[in-house]
Formats: C-alpha cells, sequence, structure tokens
C-alpha cells in the first residue's frame, strides 16, 4: 500500500522498456496501480508486465489500473491527475445481457456485471476517447454491442446507466441498447440534510409519464418524462415519501411506490433512482417487471422500492358545496381539492368579481401544452336529481388558443365537458403586446345545469386546455355546487294564456306591477291575452319583465321573435330586449329609443305620440348559444311618457338560417363608379357602403324595403324579398348637375394678351338658405342643451351672422344655443371640430332671430349651422316642396347628443321626414366644397370660342393667354361622372398693343465639343442641340421642342440654328444635349454662368458648345484613378482635372447616384447600393469620361 517509482529519462527515437514486478507473495499481490506518462501499455500474457513507449525526450511516467479480481486493466496514456468520477449502473433488461463483461479500448474492464447492478464511484481517465464494448459474459469483445465512445472531462462525476434492447426480436417496443451519460453526478447530497435522487428513465416499454410525490410536496415532481431521460436531482428532506408514476398527463396513476429514506437513514447521500424493467413483460421475452430501483454511490445490487397500496377512503362532501377560498391557502388549493399543475393556486388577489379576496388563480407559468385540471373533494349528489354549478370568473388573455372548460366525473378519471369556450388566437404576434388586441373576458358570473351527475358522487374540474404560454391568468370565485333552480328548454314558448289577470306566467319574474297579464290582442299575437307595460303606477326607473332560465345547451345560434305595438304618450324613454347570464348583468339585445320618434305639432294633437303599430320582432341574440340565460323586456324611462306596451307569442328557439344580403350601390353613369359611405336603412337598421359601394347585412326569409341615401344623390326606396337564398341587389343613384353660374371675364391689371374667366362667383353678402321661409310646422325632441337640430351648407364660406325661427311648440325659449361645425370627408357634421359656440343666445318664438357671431367664422371645408335648447326645441320647417326649395337629402340633420360619439348625427329623411329646418347664414361665399358625399363631381371643362381649352378644372377661374386683339367667347360646363351640363358662355372683346419683335438667330458650333470628347460621340441623327433660356422662361430643355430644339445647318464645321423673335432687352441662355444628359443634366457645361445678350434689334449670335477652356487639355490626356476595384463599402476617384459632377448609372439605365464635386477627388458611399456593375459618368471642363466598375458586398 505504498508507492514504488523510478524516474526513466527517454531521448529522442522510440524503444522499448520492460518493467518487472517481483514479489514474494507472487500473484496475490495486487498491483493497484503504475503510473507513466506518454507510451502505450501492452498486456503480457503472463508477469511481469511490458510497458512499450514511443514518444519524444523527457521524463514520463505511465498509469495501469490492475485488479486481479476482476482483471482491469486500461491501455490508458494520461496524466496522473487527470482523472473522472465515474458510476457505471447495468440496467439493459435484455435477457441477452443479463450478465456483461465491459471491454475499454479493447481490453477486458469489468467482468460479469449483472442487471440491477452498479459499479462504486471510480476513477476513470479523463480527457481522452474511451472505446468501450459491453458483451455477454464470456462471449468475448467479439460478440458485444460497440464500440460506444465516451470521453470524460477532468474532476467531472458522471452517472453512466447502460439501458436498451441489444436483441432485434422478443422486445416490443425496440430501444437500441446505448449508454446513457449525467454529467453532472454527486457522490453526495448538495445539503447533508437533504437527500438528492437523479431519476433516469429506463423501461423500453413505458411511455412518457409524470411522476409525482403525494404525501409532502403533493404535486408533479417530474413532468414529460421519457425513455433515455435524466432528471436533474431532486434536493429532498430526508423523509418518507410516496411516489406515482402517472400517464404524461397526469391524470392515470400507473403505480406507487414508497420511498422510505429517513427509514433507511440516507440522509447526506445522493441516490440514482432507476425506472427498471417492462410494463408488459409477455410482450418483452417475459423479462424482468417494471419496477424503481435505488442505486447507492457504493455500488453494488440495486434495492427495490416496495410498491404502495394503502389508499385511504376519499373525503366526500355535502351538497350544497360552497368555496370561496377564503381559508386559503395562499399557493395552494383548498383542503381535499387536487391539482394536476402547480399553475392552480389560491391568491390574494379579487379579480373574478367575487365577494372579496382571495380567488383561486390559473397561472401561465410554469409553461407547457396539455390539460390542467384543479379538481373539487368528491361531491355527494345522490340525493339530488337536478344539479347546478354557479362560479365567478374573469380571464387575463395573452394571445388566445386555448380552452376554458367545466369537467365532471364520478371516478376521478373520466372526464365530461360540461361547459367550454375557446379563446381564439389573435394577434399577439406583434413584438409589442400593448398593440395586439387580446380577448379579455371581465369578470362574469356562469350557472351551469350539470348532466349526468344526479344521484351520484362525482369531481368537478376547472379545466384549462392548451398551451398555458398563451394566457396570463383565470381567475375563479363563489363557486357553489347545489340543487338547480327552475330551468325552462328550447324551444321556449309563450302565449300567456291561462295565467290570471295582473300575473306573470309561472317562473317568470317582474321587477315592478307595472307589468302583467292583460285580457287584451293589441300586440297582434294570435289571441288574447298578452303580457302588458302600463304606465301606473308612474316612476323613472328600469322596469323589466324576466323569463325563466333558459338552457341554450346544445343550440349555437338562438332567436327571439314576438309581436308587439306601443301606445305612445309623449315619447323619451326606451324598450329594450335584454339577456343574462347571471340574472345581475344585462346585455342589450335590441333597443327602440322612443327619443327618435321626433313629432311634429300636428302629430302631436292627432295622434296623442308616436305609436308603434302591431309589428313582428325578430332578433338574434349575441352570446347566449350553449348557454343557460334570462331574458328580459324592459321599459327604461319615466312610465309617465308612455300610455301601455303590449307583448304576445314569445318564442325563443334555434335561429333559421339567415342569408347574406349584398347591396352594390353606384352612379347612375356609363361608367357606373361606386359610391362610398352610402346609408342603407332596413326597417330601422343602417349599414353603410365601403369604398367599393358595397354593404351586406344578413336577414331571414321575407319581405324587406330599403331606403338608400348618399349626401350629393338623389334618394332611392328598393322593395326585395330574401327567398331562402342569398341576395345581391344593384342600386344607381343619379347626381345632380349644376350649370356654372355668375360667369365673368377681366383684363384689367393684366398683361397684354391676358384674359381672367371666373364663374360660381356668389359674392360677399351671401345667404345660405334651403327653406322657403314659410312656417309649415315644426320639428324636436326632447333633447338637451347636447341635442342639436340644423343644416349642412357644402361651400366655403366665411360666415358673419345666423338667423333662424323656432316655434312656441315646448317653449317659451328665452335662451338658445347656437352651434357652428365643419363637415367631415362624407359631407357629414364633425363633432370633432366646433368652429363656433354660443349659450344663453336670447331667443323669441314665433318670429326670425338674429345672432351675429362675435368674429368672422372660416369654413373652408363647409359647414354645418344648428341649434339646441334644454327641451323640446321646436324649430320651425318649410314643407320641402317647390322649386328651389325642393327637400335635399344629406342637408338636414339632428343628434340627440354631440358629445356622444355613438349618437351620430341623422338625416331627418331617416325619421320620414323631408322637409328643411328655418335657419340661415350670411358672410362670404368662396365656391363650393366638393366632399366624399358628392364625388360625383369632376371639374370644369374651359371653351374658347366653341375650342376646349382645359379639362377637369378644379378652381372656379382660369387665364387666357396670348390673346390677341379681337371678340371671343368663354364657355365652361360642369363635368360629373354621371354626365355633364350644357356650355355656359360668355362674350368678351380685348385690345392688346403689340410689343415690336426682333429676328434674333442664334448659331453654336459644337465642332470643338466633339473634338474634345464633350460631344465625342455625338450622331447628329440621333442626337440634338436644345437652348433654353429666359426668352422660354427657361424651361426645362425637351419640354418645349418647337423653342428648344436647334436645326442643323453645316456639316464643316458642324453648326446647328434657331431663331426666336424677341423684344429688346437682355436675356439669358445655354445650350444643352441630349448626347450628355437628358434635361437639366444636358448642359454645355454644369451650373452658372449662363449666356448673356442683349436685344436691340435684328441679330445674329455665332457661339462655340462648351467652355472657352474646352481646348486646353486633350481628353486623352485625362486620367482618372478609381478604387479599390471591386468596390464593397466606398469607392474612391482621383483625377488630373477637376471634377465637376459624378454620376452612377446601373445596367438598366437608372441613374443611382449623382454629385457636385468642384474638385480633382471625392469618395463614394456604396454600402447601400445592389451587387453589380455600375457606370460611373465623370463630367470635366475638358468633356464628359465613362468608366464601369463593380459593387460587391
Amino acid at each position: 500500500e505504498a508507492w514504488v517509482s523510478a524516474q526513466i529519462d527517454a531521448n529522442n527515437g522510440s524503444g522499448t522498456w520492460f518493467l518487472w514486478i517481483n514479489s514474494d507473495e507472487g500473484d496475490e499481490i495486487a498491483w493497484q496501480r503504475l503510473e507513466a506518462v506518454r507510451g502505450e501499455f501492452v498486456r503480457g500474457e503472463a508477469h511481469p508486465t511490458s510497458l512499450t513507449y514511443k514518444g519524444e525526450a523527457g521524463g514520463y511516467r505511465g498509469q495501469l489500473d490492475y485488479d486481479l479480481a476482476f482483471e482491469l486493466w486500461t491501455g490508458v496514456i494520461v496524466d496522473p491527475d487527470d482523472f473522472a468520477r465515474v458510476q457505471i449502473i447495468h440496467n439493459s433488461a435484455d435477457a441477452l445481457v443479463e450478465e456483461v463483461d465491459i471491454f475499454v479500448n479493447g481490453d477486458l474492464f469489468l467482468e460479469n456485471v449483472g442487471f440491477r447492478q452498479a459499479t462504486p464511484f471510480m476513477d476513470v481517465p479523463a480527457g481522452v476517447d474511451l472505446d468501450i464494448v459491453v458483451a455477454p459474459a464470456g462471449a468475448g469483445i467479439e460478440n458485444g454491442v460497440g464500440p460506444i465512445t465516451v470521453q470524460f472531462d477532468v474532476d467531472e462525476t458522471y452517472v453512466v446507466v447502460a439501458a436498451g434492447n441489444v436483441s432485434a426480436e422478443g422486445y416490443d417496443p425496440v430501444e437500441p441498447f446505448a449508454l446513457y451519460v449525467f454529467d453532472q453526478g454527486r457522490e453526495e447530497a448538495a445539503n447533508p440534510d437533504n437527500t438528492d435522487l437523479l431519476a433516469f428513465h429506463g423501461s423500453t416499454d413505458a411511455p412518457t409519464v409524470s411522476v409525482w410525490e403525494v404525501t409532502v410536496v403533493n404535486d408533479e415532481i417530474i413532468g414529460d418524462f421519457s425513455f433515455g431521460d435524466f432528471a436533474g436531482y431532486l434536493e429532498l428532506i430526508t423523509g418518507d415519501y410516496i411516489i406515482e408514476i402517472r400517464d404524461a398527463a397526469g391524470e392515470v396513476v400507473v403505480a406507487a411506490y414508497e420511498a422510505p429514506l429517513a427509514t433507511l437513514n440516507l440522509q447526506g447521500e445522493a441516490l440514482v433512482i432507476v425506472a427498471s424493467g417492462f410494463l408488459n413483460p409477455a410482450d418483452n421475452s417475459n423479462g424482468p417487471a417494471f419496477g424503481l430501483f435505488v442505486a447507492l454511490p457504493t455500488g453494488g445490487d440495486l434495492i427495490e422500492l416496495p410498491l404502495y397500496e394503502d389508499e385511504p377512503p376519499p373525503v366526500v362532501y355535502e351538497l350544497p358545496f360552497e368555496e370561496d377560498f377564503t381559508d386559503g391557502p395562499i399557493g395552494s388549493v383548498p383542503q381535499d381539492w387536487m391539482r394536476s399543475h402547480t399553475n392552480w393556486a389560491v391568491v390574494d388577489s379579487n379579480n373574478a368579481g367575487g365577494v372579496s379576496a382571495p380567488e383561486l388563480r390559473f397561472n401561465w407559468t410554469p409553461s407547457a401544452n396539455t390539460t390542467f385540471r384543479v379538481i373539487t373533494p368528491l361531491l355527494d349528489g345522490s340525493d339530488l336529481d337536478n344539479i347546478m354549478l354557479t362560479f365567478m370568473h374573469s380571464v387575463n388573455d395573452y394571445s388566445g388558443d386555448y380552452t376554458l372548460k367545466v369537467q365532471t366525473s364520478l371516478d376521478g378519471e373520466t372526464w365530461t365537458d360540461q361547459w367550454e369556450l375557446y379563446v381564439e388566437e389573435n394577434k399577439n404576434a406583434l413584438e409589442d403586446r400593448e398593440l395586439s388586441f387580446k380577448e379579455d373576458i371581465p369578470p362574469t358570473a356562469m350557472t351551469l345545469m350539470l348532466d349526468g351527475v344526479g344521484g351520484e358522487q362525482f369531481h368537478v374540474a376547472f379545466v384549462f386546455e392548451g398551451n398555458s404560454f398563451n394566457i396570463n391568468f383565470w381567475y375563479i370565485d363563489d363557486v357553489f355546487v347545489g340543487e338547480a333552480v327552475y330551468m325552462a328548454t328550447l324551444p321556449f314558448e309563450e302565449d300567456f294564456s291561462g295565467v290570471p289577470v295582473g300575473q306573470m306566467p309561472e317562473h317568470w319574474e317582474r321587477t315592478h306591477t307595472n307589468w302583467g297579464v292583460w285580457d287584451s290582442n293589441n300586440a297582434g299575437g294570435a289571441a288574447a291575452p298578452e303580457l302588458r307595460f302600463n304606465w301606473s303606477p308612474s316612476s323613472e326607473d328600469v322596469f323589466r319583465a324576466i323569463t325563466p332560465l333558459i338552457n341554450a345547451s346544445g343550440v349555437d345560434d338562438v332567436m327571439l321573435m314576438f309581436m308587439h305595438s306601443v301606445n305612445d304618450y309623449s315619447g323619451d324613454y326606451t324598450l329594450k330586449v335584454q339577456t343574462s347570464l347571471d340574472g345581475e348583468t344585462w346585455t342589450d339585445q335590441w333597443t327602440m329609443d322612443m327619443k327618435q320618434a321626433l313629432r311634429t305639432s300636428d302629430d302631436r294633437e292627432a295622434e296623442g305620440g308616436r305609436d308603434v303599430p302591431p309589428t313582428e320582432q325578430v332578433i338574434l341574440l349575441d352570446d347566449v348559444g350553449g348557454e343557460q340565460f334570462y331574458l328580459a323586456f324592459v321599459y327604461d324611462g319615466n312610465s309617465w311618457n308612455i300610455n301601455q306596451w303590449y307583448i304576445d307569442d314569445i318564442y325563443i328557439g334555434e335561429a333559421m338560417d339567415m342569408f347574406e344580403v349584398t347591396f352594390h350601390v353606384k352612379e347612375d353613369s356609363p361608367a357606373q363608379d361606386p359610391i362610398a359611405g352610402a346609408s342603407i336603412n332596413i326597417n330601422g337598421d343602417i349599414i353603410t357602403t365601403d369604398a367599393n359601394g358595397i354593404a351586406s347585412t344578413n336577414l331571414w326569409a321575407g319581405d324587406y324595403t330599403a331606403n338608400i341615401t348618399a349626401a350629393g344623390y338623389i334618394a332611392e326606396s328598393v322593395s326585395f324579398t330574401v327567398a331562402n337564398a342569398d341576395l345581391d341587389i344593384e342600386v344607381h343613384m343619379l347626381d345632380n348637375i349644376v350649370e356654372p353660374f355668375n360667369l365673368d371675364v377681366t383684363t384689367e391689371g393684366l398683361e397684354p394678351g391676358k384674359a381672367l374667366f371666373t364663374w360660381n362667383d356668389y359674392g360677399d353678402e351671401y345667404e345660405f338658405r334651403y327653406d322657403d321661409g314659410v312656417v309649415d310646422a315644426q320639428l324636436g325632441f326632447q333633447g338637451t342643451w347636447n341635442s342639436v337640430m340644423g343644416a349642412a351648407h357644402f361651400y366655403n364660406a366665411v360666415l358673419h351672422e345666423m338667423t333662424w325661427q323656432l316655434t312656441e311648440e315646448g317653449g317659451p325659449h328665452n335662451t338658445v344655443k347656437v352651434w357652428v361645425l365643419g363637415l367631415t370627408p362624407e359631407g357629414l357634421p364633425d363633432r370633432n371640430n366646433v368652429l363656433y359656440t354660443a349659450e344663453n343666445v336670447p331667443n323669441t318664438d314665433n318670429q326670425w332671430n338674429t345672432y351675429e357671431f362675435t368674429s368672422p367664422v372660416d369654413a373652408p371645408e363647409g359647414f354645418f349651422i344648428g341649434l339646441s335648447y334644454n327641451g323640446f326645441l321646436g324649430l320651425a320647417v318649410d314643407d320641402g316642396v317647390g322649386a328651389p326649395w325642393d327637400f335635399v337629402p344629406g342637408t338636414q340633420f339632428g343628434v340627440f347628443n354631440i358629445t356622444d360619439p355613438t349618437s351620430a348625427f341623422t338625416d331627418i329623411s331617416f325619421w320620414g321626414f323631408e322637409v328643411n329646418y328655418l335657419i340661415r347664414a350670411y358672410g362670404a361665399n368662396l365656391g363650393d366644397v366638393y366632399t366624399a358625399g358628392s364625388k360625383a363631381f369632376v371639374g370644369f371643362d374651359v371653351f374658347l370660342d366653341g375650342a376646349m381649352v382645359a379639362e377637369g378644372v378644379q378652381d372656379t377661374e382660369f387665364m387666357f393667354e396670348g390673346l390677341t386683339s379681337g371678340e371671343y367667347t368663354a364657355g365652361v360646363r360642369s363635368v360629373y361622372t354621371t354626365g355633364m351640363s350644357d356650355i355656359i358662355g360668355i362674350d368678351f372683346d380685348i385690345e392688346v398693343d403689340q410689343p415690336d419683335l426682333f429676328e434674333v438667330v442664334f448659331n453654336v458650333d459644337i465642332s470643338k465639343a466633339m473634338q474634345y470628347d464633350l460631344l465625342g460621340g455625338f450622331d447628329p441623327d440621333v442626337h440634338h442641340i436644345l437652348m433654353t433660356g429666359s426668352m422660354v422662361g427657361w424651361a426645362e430643355p425637351g419640354s418645349d421642342p418647337e423653342n428648344q430644339v436647334l436645326d442643323w445647318l453645316t456639316a464643316d464645321p458642324m453648326v446647328y440654328g434657331i431663331t426666336h423673335h424677341l423684344e429688346a432687352g437682355t436675356y439669358e441662355y445655354k445650350y444643352f444635349s441630349d448626347y450628355i444628359g437628358d434635361g437639366w443634366d444636358g448642359g454645355e457645361w454644369p451650373g452658372d454662368p449662363n449666356r448673356v445678350v442683349v436685344v436691340t434689334g435684328d441679330m445674329l449670335v455665332e457661339d462655340v458648345f462648351g467652355p472657352p477652356d474646352l481646348d486646353v487639355v486633350e481628353a486623352d490626356e485625362i486620367t482618372v484613378n478609381l478604387y479599390p476595384v471591386p468596390a464593397r463599402s466606398r469607392l474612391f476617384v482621383e483625377s488630373n482635372v477637376p471634377i465637376a459632377e459624378i454620376r452612377m448609372i446601373d445596367m438598366l439605365g437608372q441613374v443611382v447616384y449623382t454629385t457636385t464635386v468642384n474638385e480633382h477627388q471625392t469618395e463614394i458611399d456604396v454600402s447601400n447600393m445592389r451587387n453589380g456593375i455600375y457606370f460611373i459618368q465623370m463630367t470635366t471642363n475638358r468633356g464628359i469620361i465613362t468608366h464601369r466598375v463593380q459593387v460587391t458586398k
């Protein structure tokens, strides 16, 4: 037990040293370690052992591990400190390898290692490859499996498990034999007070499982555990545990085992627990059965954990069962509840809408994609036939795509869905989830009838199904399970027959005695009696008549049909149908706002209100399909304002098929352009066309009438029948074509030869009005200061004052509020653009009242003038008949609450009135405003002496130029997509004093420019010489060929010329060529200076193309240096002459870069240019030089 050492020094070269180990005891002495550095061990046939060395000079030692009992040899050369600690566990249940020999690098390493045996942790060479072969005991290395190459790191600790099938047959399934290495092994617990467990799944026919501890942790400790997996060390307080092997979902227990860590005094130990053997030995050559086995750090036979079978009887709770989670415990679940995952826990918050905190919460983390259940204790429903569940809940969504459920089970294993809600995937793919749409569910009360549990013992489970990453939280509180209340089923019908007068049907409820059955037949039902809401006893409240709880389970779409009529008194109330899932929170499904029942004084005297005749109402009920819900008929307001509301023949059932009706609203023109923003009113429901003039709605089979209006168009009405099929309807609308007016032509103050043609000049004191000034009736509603009525005008205006007339109806009106609004692009009053408002404006009924604005009101996009009053307004109206005062749709509006975005400005024709308010404005009219609502307008066409000189003019003026003395006729017409007006004309005279013009001939010689490469490749048949200057208004070269392109006069010298007739004066000009470049890029030199000529009479101007010093340097003497080539990020350009300008042109002829240089060198950033070939065109005072360069990234 001591080291014997010797130093061997080797020179360069090779050789063999033999070392004999002699002992008086012979082979009975176990030589444990022989060390050398570098070399090759060879096991001798007999002792002594030989050591063969090949290597470089130096001192070396080598190592040989030798144990006589196991014939253990290692033929690997390592540093004596380069070791890892390794434990090997034999866990292959294949009968062929029940006992094995293990060879390392060709030598026998372990012999006769049995199944479910482990070595102690051993020193093993590290940092080198170890080729391992595992062979049946005594079969020799040639019959083994491998080699399997492993390499260990120095000073690390490993656990190696041999598992899998060697045999190709006789096992199902076959998992190939392999060595499974865990590289963070431990020989003792990290905390000496604990016991550390490393788990390995080594059962080839066991599926993916989960591992649960059910006595202390009471939760999943290993999830998603598959064959070949290690689960990292569990650091457990040393105690006795019960471990359950369950299916992957954690719902089915496969087996339970005792882990008596404290009883076995394993404190401070690090153990390996191995799933070993077969779940189904019959399918695996009748091999060893499944079990959990533990390997100790000291090795030896694995220790089998005993099965645990002692299950206590479940605790049964009597109904009613209530849980408000008051007793917690926070972070866990209440006593006798169970959970599949720790995502379920009680938390100290109150988000579900329960009475108070705490509440149950499903949390997204730890995230997994599975089924998560939290399960009530076993509940005893044996004495009840009908059982219901109620609870409060809310959802804080993240990205959707998961399902929330309530399930029940009679055995805790088989689960039945009682309710489910799929939260659809939303747009949270955006990186910033604040920009995404979330499917949050506010605090909501749920009531469920539980099927199949009456008379049974059962569990209730709240279930999250999907990827928990997709939710933030699901909160649940105030859980109640007990006897069910009465619940009606679909179809539900009620005709009130047999119900005593003044009472409600059985299981109905009412909030006020105003509701009751009455022996009449006013609603239009089949027969008396009917349900009635009566005005007395009067009060202001929300009055409900509520059906029994209705079960819509199994029905996705639910509809309501009923007959009703209204005997109105004074309006100003709302009739509703509402639904509720809990009897407390109500959702509007239908409303009839009787504040919208505008009435004239004649109407009120004759009818006493705005009655609703017997009408059948059909409503598709939202968000009740598959639910249990209550339905209520609701009177909302002061009951004094109605006489009676009658209801009969109620039917609630599965919705009938609805059919899509699509309207295509177009202009009545050859082009049939679509009309956007058209309103389509079908029985009070309004839809609006999109940019393509299309609007769709879903209707049941039947007969309908649609009223279509659009600002600037004549209203249309269409009757149609929906007959069990989708329907497309085309509507063509005419636009009123307005002729131009107030034509005028003036030459005053203009240059000779010019005349300004104007039309549609309204003037500074224009009266904006629609009415004929005769009071025929009045309109109003019981409003507030925010209830506005008035008219829209489509003119660019500056307003000074407004006038109006109110009747005494609803008065006296001592003060009013005046409003001026801008218009939206669709031509509607814009509540967000208040141009002017004033309160407490004096008013006297039955006469015109005038209000002068405190400052002029600018309305460049059109305007709306209106009035409001805190009560019934009574704004006077005419009869809307008789040119030019005929009612025009889209001009007269009302809004009930201008501060409420949901309260829309409504054309009064929707309410059945085609009249004009007596309300006007005065000010400057600066011309028409053509809004999107009057999009049929195209422009004006302008004519001179019958010939069109301009089309599509948007202004109301046009300047004629270049006229000579004489008589002319100016004309203009309005053009719409639906047609055009007649040409409206006006005659005018003009006297023009003609100035003296001189003939100026410009000749330019381009010979030198061709010689010195400025025009080196100029081809007269292809290229042109051009001139522009102040004499042609500096028009871009090429834009006015008649006055810019020079004629070729002579070939030698090459001379071009052009003649202009000019007044006396000084002119600047310059020559260009499309050989050099197009437009301004073709100048004879870049930039200034321009040439100058002073004209005093007829004259000849002779020029030479190009700069004066063009011949100083020959073109072939110009040197250019480009580098680097190819260019990657920057390109440097150098020349021996100044570079005026540089352009880069790609292979498609596109100019991708241009800059002015005026230096001998420059650099170009090409980092953003695409890879490819480019042309570099450099303009110098000696010509244009072109080079080719490649850009490569």
